[in-house]
């Protein structure tokens, strides 16, 4: 009977100290799930005025009475309802900000916001209510090291060493092993270490890590690739890829670099290719291509070509090799696939015009935002007919001149393989008399100059003049004034020529005439001189 009492006396106990270590162990969580948030109550000094008022307050929280080192957070309070100097507000500076020594809270106050802060004086201590937030020996709840087991719990129930799942060398637990562990059946939740020697921490996986059945990371000894369908079926060596479908169709292709989702997402075989941003690098089979930018790079095929700007070379339906575009948008207008390479656009949505020619441009420069090329072999600056083009310095002078041939600098020439319909030109005198020679003052410059008026020279010859883009008239061949006056030389010549002809003869007659005279007057003379010595005889 004795014995039935005393193992009634020990499971009641042992019931008892069950249902105390459980209410210990929730009153544990009861206070760990407490909040660090208290009501903190007090007045402002009798200086502050007016003494019912809103104020705006910093609440600092300090590890001595005068000045230490703050600890935690400060507290700002936009809206403090003060009545009589006495107010109350909710403070949080976090668990950690007490850990057992005293604190003292430091008050900072003003009525609107172009106010500098006031600080109250003096600091208040930190009572005991606010430490409820941990007990003062609550650290020694956190371990029951050093005491027995058994002061807790009968050691010597047989239940405690009944075999059950899971038993040793089960499946439906993580064994530490030395080697790979047999086929397993459990899985982990919440948050997991890998935990390793003291040269590091590694977890091994032989193909590849999914998220869900999302493939996100994998890799070989010359390949690293992450983002969901990255690199997947890659047999290629040397690539790293990064982002959605970054690479995905990949197969051969070596030594490329895609980071971006989308980048790089339709090469196959290209290589040495290096693709940064969103859809970036849309070509299949090139190589030592480089695109920076969002869409950057789309065209269709080609190699060695080099874009850097959002949509630079985004033409997906555009090929070539050995482009470079810096820009936004600076890329091909073309809606066929045809190749143009070794072309060059500097500037936001410059563009190399395919669409002018129907055909592939080559070695084509636009130079400006919004220049356009459409030709090859040409250098554009700026926009046509927009733009000005302003040259710092010229170098020394040289016997090849330059002309401009419509919007075009091209070297001067007068070769006749550059030219059809040949006419004799007959202007001359006329024309150099009836231009009328000004002096006049240049309106943006100022410039004191001399010169013809086109509009009055074209109203005499309208070849002498050049026009701009909109069909008016704009300047004065007066390059071509030399053929004017070639032809009004000459003009001139034939009448000197002609008049030296008229003088010829007229020169002829004189001097006939002059002979005829003086033979007149020789007989004449004769005749007098006969006379006078008769004359002579007879006296």
């Amino acid at each position: 009977m004795k014995n039935k009492n005393a193992a009634a006396f020990v499971f009641s106990l042992g019931r008892q100290l069950a249902g105390a270590v459980f209410a210990a162990l929730l009153f544990t969580v009861m206070i760990n799930a407490q909040t660090t948030l208290f009501k903190f109550e007090t007045k402002l000094p009798n200086e502050v005025t007016p003494a019912t008022d809103v104020y705006q307050m910093e609440f600092k929280l300090f590890d001595a009475a005068a000045g230490g080192t703050q600890v935690g957070a400060t507290n700002v309070v936009g809206a403090v309802d003060v009545q009589n100097r006495s107010f109350s507000v909710w403070l949080d500076f976090g668990a950690a900000a007490f850990s057992g020594p005293d604190r003292y809270i430091e008050i900072s106050y003003r009525r609107n916001s172009t106010q500098p802060f006031a600080t109250v004086p003096t600091r208040e201590r930190v009572l005991s209510v606010p430490y409820a937030i941990r007990a003062l020996n609550a650290t020694s709840a956190d371990s029951i090291t050093g005491v027995d087991l058994s002061d807790f719990v009968l050691t010597t129930d047989p239940r405690l060493s009944d075999d059950r799942d899971p038993l040793p060398g089960s499946g439906h637990y993580i064994q530490n092993r030395t080697s790979q562990q047999p086929t397993s059946n459990f899985s982990i939740s919440g948050n997991g270490r890998a935990a390793g020697t003291l040269t590091g921490n590694i977890v091994s996986a032989t193909t590849q890590f999914n998220i869900g059945s999302l493939h996100m990371l994998s890799g070989s000894s010359s390949n690293v690739f992450a983002g969901v369908g990255a690199g997947d079926v890659t047999t290629g060596i040397n690539n790293s890829f990064f982002g959605r479908i970054a690479g995905q169709v990949n197969t051969s292709g070596t030594s490329n670099s895609f980071f971006g989702s989308f980048s790089g997402r339709s090469n196959t075989t290209g290589s040495n290719n290096s693709y940064f941003g969103f859809f970036a690098g849309e070509n299949a089979t090139g190589s030592d291509n480089a695109a920076f930018g969002d869409s950057a790079g789309s065209l269709a095929a080609g190699s060695r070509n080099s874009f850097f700007g959002t949509g630079a070379g985004g033409n997906t339906s555009a090929t070539g090799n050995n482009n470079t575009f810096i820009g936004l948008n600076a890329d091909f207008v073309v809606t066929s696939n045809v190749a143009s390479s070794f072309n060059t656009l500097l500037g936001a949505n410059a563009k190399v015009d395919q669409i002018a020619n129907a055909a592939s441009l080559n070695f084509a420069t636009a130079i400006g935002a919004g220049a356009v090329v459409s030709e090859s072999n040409r250098v554009q600056l700026g926009r046509d007919g927009f733009d000005s083009v302003a040259i710092g310095f010229f170098a020394n002078a040289t016997a090849t001149p330059v002309c401009r041939s419509g919007q075009v600098l091209a070297l001067c020439s007068s070769s006749r393989r550059y030219k059809e319909n040949v006419l004799l030109f007959d202007g001359g005198l006329d024309m150099i008399k009836r231009f009328r020679p000004v002096t006049f003052d240049w309106i943006e410059h100022k410039n004191a100059d001399i010169g013809l008026i086109a509009e009055e020279v074209a109203r005499v010859e309208p070849l002498l003049v050049t026009h701009n883009r909109n069909g008016e008239i704009e300047g004065v061949k007066y390059d071509q004034l030399s053929v004017v006056l070639i032809s009004a030389v000459k003009e001139q010549q034939a009448e000197i020529e002609f008049h030296q002809k008229q003088i010829a003869t007229q020169q002829a007659v004189i001097d006939k005439l002059e002979k005829r005279l003086t033979s007149l007057e020789k007989k004449k003379l004769a005749k007098k001189t006969g006379s006078a010595s008769v004359a002579r005889k007879r006296r």
